[in-house]
């Protein structure tokens, strides 16, 4: 399983290079770690899944509920909430745990700082669904597109539907954004249903505190990393929500002390560290590092 990425002029035109996320190791014989393989799905596709085991398995699901405001003190979280009516009522809870994103209102509120490469740039997208499966036949699934005046990045989500990303932060509308799906596609003859646009931060970086009290932080609100071949963001907060919510588990059925949540920060934060050194270690993102990850050694795509 190769996490390979090729530089093309055009997703029909000339594919210039491929290059690996880590240097090959040839030297060193392939292990099997699982009965699975690597495999990409949409968030779009997976998260129904996880909402329909949980609430399988008993979860308390509250959509369309906005938190307003907390406070948490020796024994316990309060929370108020409101629902998209208006109707606000509250909560109380033994921990909380803020999954609220890179920009989290939660991590904000505790005075939880952060260190790292930092911001990056503003990345605009657009997803579409084109008939492209012919040149996925080689294994690739990520395409920079490399034009004398037209840079992009151009990927799939493996079910019909591809996003292409655009360098810098310009409005088009959909007669611009088609015109650029046809310069990254190489072709005009297809049949381009445009899904939706999107805008986002690019940066990197990693929370100084995980936990502050009662209040845990995971995923994006702990460690926001940029886009990476092999998924270091995505994975690290998945970690992140099996490591605590065993150990919250334990201490609620009373199998375990409350001391045993102190481990989460002492092992969460470390690798998320990694992964964000990893990232600006290889050649995807080294240039934009700025020299951050200077003298760290490449582990392998095992390893990670």
């Amino acid at each position: 399983f190769r996490l390979v990425r090729a530089r093309v002029e055009s997703l029909a035109g000339k594919w210039l290079e491929e290059s690996d996320w880590t240097p090959p190791t040839p030297d060193i014989a392939p292990k099997e770690f699982s009965p699975s393989l690597g495999a990409a799905i949409a968030q779009d596709v997976m998260e129904p899944m996880l909402r329909d085991k949980a609430r399988e398995l008993g979860a308390d699901l509250r959509m369309s509920t906005e938190l307003l405001r907390f406070e948490q003190d020796e024994h316990g979280v309060t929370a108020v909430v409101r629902e998209r009516d208006g109707r606000e009522y509250t909560i109380r809870a033994a921990y909380m745990l803020a999954a609220d994103g890179g920009k989290s209102p939660v991590r904000e509120a505790l005075g939880i700082s952060q260190q790292g490469r930092g911001p990056m740039r503003t990345v605009r997208s657009v997803l579409f669904r084109a008939p492209l499966e012919q040149y996925l036949a080689r294994g690739v699934h990520q395409f920079e597109i490399d034009q004398p005046d037209f840079k992009a990045f151009l990927t799939t989500y493996n079910d019909g539907r591809w996003v292409l990303m655009f360098e810098g932060d310009a409005e088009r509308d959909e007669a611009e954004l088609r015109a650029a799906i046809v310069r990254a596609l190489g072709r005009e003859d297809l049949t381009i249903e445009i899904i939706t646009t999107g805008r986002w931060e690019l940066g990197a970086l990693v929370a100084d505190q995980f936990r502050k009290g009662r209040v845990f932080l995971a995923g994006d609100a702990a460690h926001c990393l940029p886009p990476s071949r092999g998924g270091y963001g995505a994975n690290t907060g998945i970690h992140d929500a099996h490591n605590l919510a065993w150990k919250l588990a334990a201490v609620h059925a009373g199998t375990s002390t409350p001391a045993l949540l102190d481990s989460y920060d002492l092992e969460r934060r470390p690798v998320a560290w990694v992964r964000h050194q990893q990232i600006f270690a290889r050649n995807d993102y080294k240039a934009a590092g700025r020299g951050i990850s200077d003298g760290v050694a490449i582990l392998d795509d095992d390893a990670m």
